[in-house]
Protein backbone atom coordinates (compact mmCIF):
# COMPACT_ATOMS: atom_id res chain seq x y z
CA UNK A 1 0.00 0.00 0.00
CA UNK A 2 2.91 2.36 0.71
CA UNK A 3 4.36 1.76 -2.75
CA UNK A 4 0.95 2.39 -4.30
CA UNK A 5 0.58 5.61 -2.33
CA UNK A 6 3.99 6.87 -3.39
CA UNK A 7 3.36 6.10 -7.07
CA UNK A 8 -0.04 7.80 -6.93
CA UNK A 9 1.61 11.01 -5.80
CA UNK A 10 4.43 10.89 -8.33
CA UNK A 11 7.21 9.52 -6.13
CA UNK A 12 8.30 6.67 -8.42
CA UNK A 13 11.68 5.92 -6.84
CA UNK A 14 10.26 5.94 -3.30
CA UNK A 15 7.41 3.73 -4.50
CA UNK A 16 9.86 1.31 -6.10
CA UNK A 17 11.82 1.07 -2.83
CA UNK A 18 8.60 0.38 -0.90
CA UNK A 19 7.64 -2.37 -3.35
CA UNK A 20 11.11 -3.92 -3.08
CA UNK A 21 10.83 -3.90 0.72
CA UNK A 22 7.41 -5.57 0.49
CA UNK A 23 8.86 -8.23 -1.81
CA UNK A 24 11.72 -8.82 0.62
CA UNK A 25 9.16 -9.37 3.38
CA UNK A 26 7.32 -11.92 1.23
CA UNK A 27 10.60 -13.74 0.53
CA UNK A 28 11.48 -13.73 4.25
CA UNK A 29 8.01 -15.15 4.98
CA UNK A 30 8.85 -18.08 2.71
CA UNK A 31 6.38 -17.24 -0.06
CA UNK A 32 7.09 -18.85 -3.42
CA UNK A 33 7.52 -16.86 -6.61
CA UNK A 34 3.93 -17.62 -7.65
CA UNK A 35 2.60 -16.59 -4.23
CA UNK A 36 4.59 -13.35 -4.38
CA UNK A 37 3.30 -12.55 -7.85
CA UNK A 38 -0.31 -13.32 -6.88
CA UNK A 39 -0.13 -11.17 -3.72
CA UNK A 40 1.57 -8.32 -5.50
CA UNK A 41 -0.39 -8.38 -8.76
CA UNK A 42 -3.93 -9.66 -8.15
CA UNK A 43 -4.79 -8.81 -11.76
CA UNK A 44 -2.83 -8.34 -14.96
CA UNK A 45 -2.92 -4.56 -14.53
CA UNK A 46 -3.34 -3.13 -11.02
CA UNK A 47 -4.15 0.57 -10.94
CA UNK A 48 -2.83 2.35 -7.87
CA UNK A 49 -3.71 2.80 -5.19
CA UNK A 50 -5.11 -0.72 -5.33
CA UNK A 51 -7.15 -0.09 -2.17
CA UNK A 52 -9.13 2.77 -3.81
CA UNK A 53 -12.28 2.41 -5.87
CA UNK A 54 -11.24 3.23 -9.42
CA UNK A 55 -13.48 4.97 -11.98
CA UNK A 56 -14.89 2.82 -14.78
CA UNK A 57 -15.24 -0.20 -12.47
CA UNK A 58 -18.21 -2.13 -11.13
CA UNK A 59 -17.45 -0.92 -7.60
CA UNK A 60 -17.44 2.72 -8.71
CA UNK A 61 -20.94 2.34 -10.14
CA UNK A 62 -22.22 0.14 -7.29
CA UNK A 63 -22.59 -2.92 -9.50
CA UNK A 64 -22.18 -6.30 -7.80
CA UNK A 65 -19.21 -8.42 -8.93
CA UNK A 66 -21.72 -11.23 -9.65
CA UNK A 67 -24.08 -9.08 -11.73
CA UNK A 68 -24.40 -10.03 -15.37
CA UNK A 69 -23.61 -7.15 -17.69
CA UNK A 70 -24.63 -6.85 -21.30
CA UNK A 71 -21.29 -6.01 -22.81
CA UNK A 72 -21.43 -3.98 -26.01
CA UNK A 73 -17.92 -4.78 -27.12
CA UNK A 74 -14.25 -4.91 -26.30
CA UNK A 75 -11.01 -3.10 -26.92
CA UNK A 76 -7.74 -5.02 -27.17
CA UNK A 77 -4.62 -3.24 -25.96
CA UNK A 78 -0.89 -3.78 -26.01
CA UNK A 79 1.29 -1.92 -23.55
CA UNK A 80 4.38 -2.06 -21.43
CA UNK A 81 4.58 -1.52 -17.68
CA UNK A 82 7.83 -0.19 -16.24
CA UNK A 83 9.26 -1.02 -12.83
CA UNK A 84 8.33 2.55 -11.86
CA UNK A 85 4.64 1.93 -12.57
CA UNK A 86 4.47 3.81 -15.85
CA UNK A 87 2.43 2.64 -18.84
CA UNK A 88 4.38 2.89 -22.07
CA UNK A 89 3.81 1.98 -25.71
CA UNK A 90 0.04 1.92 -25.19
CA UNK A 91 -1.93 1.17 -28.31
CA UNK A 92 -5.21 -0.31 -29.42
CA UNK A 93 -4.60 -3.47 -31.42
CA UNK A 94 -8.22 -4.41 -32.11
CA UNK A 95 -11.76 -3.49 -31.11
CA UNK A 96 -15.33 -4.46 -31.74
CA UNK A 97 -16.31 -2.82 -35.07
CA UNK A 98 -18.88 -0.48 -33.51
CA UNK A 99 -16.48 0.90 -30.87
CA UNK A 100 -16.63 4.68 -31.10
CA UNK A 101 -13.59 6.90 -31.48
CA UNK A 102 -14.69 8.73 -28.31
CA UNK A 103 -14.72 5.52 -26.24
CA UNK A 104 -11.29 4.56 -27.57
CA UNK A 105 -9.94 8.02 -26.71
CA UNK A 106 -11.43 7.94 -23.18
CA UNK A 107 -9.80 4.57 -22.45
CA UNK A 108 -6.39 5.57 -23.78
CA UNK A 109 -6.42 8.93 -21.97
CA UNK A 110 -7.48 7.29 -18.72
CA UNK A 111 -4.77 4.63 -18.85
CA UNK A 112 -2.02 7.05 -19.87
CA UNK A 113 -2.69 9.08 -16.72
CA UNK A 114 -2.78 6.12 -14.33
CA UNK A 115 0.18 4.82 -12.42
CA UNK A 116 0.06 1.04 -12.13
CA UNK A 117 1.74 -1.47 -9.89
CA UNK A 118 4.83 -2.93 -11.56
CA UNK A 119 4.80 -6.66 -12.24
CA UNK A 120 6.75 -9.16 -10.16
CA UNK A 121 8.62 -12.23 -11.27
CA UNK A 122 10.88 -14.44 -9.15
CA UNK A 123 10.79 -12.03 -6.21
CA UNK A 124 11.88 -9.00 -8.24
CA UNK A 125 10.21 -6.09 -9.95
CA UNK A 126 10.30 -6.64 -13.69
CA UNK A 127 12.14 -3.78 -15.40
CA UNK A 128 9.60 -3.69 -18.21
CA UNK A 129 6.66 -6.03 -18.81
CA UNK A 130 4.78 -6.36 -22.07
CA UNK A 131 1.06 -7.00 -21.70
CA UNK A 132 -1.86 -7.67 -23.99
CA UNK A 133 -5.25 -6.91 -22.45
CA UNK A 134 -8.87 -7.09 -23.49
CA UNK A 135 -11.16 -4.50 -21.93
CA UNK A 136 -14.90 -5.18 -22.18
CA UNK A 137 -17.28 -2.26 -22.07
CA UNK A 138 -20.95 -1.73 -21.32
CA UNK A 139 -23.04 1.42 -21.12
Amino acid sequence: AVGDWELRFGNQQTGKKAYEKALDLLVQAGKTGDEQAKAFNPGPLTLVPAFAVQPFTRAFFGISPQATLNYRGHIDLSLKVSELGQIRSLEITDATPNTSVLLRRILLTYLRKQPVRPLVQDGKLVKESALSLRVYYAY
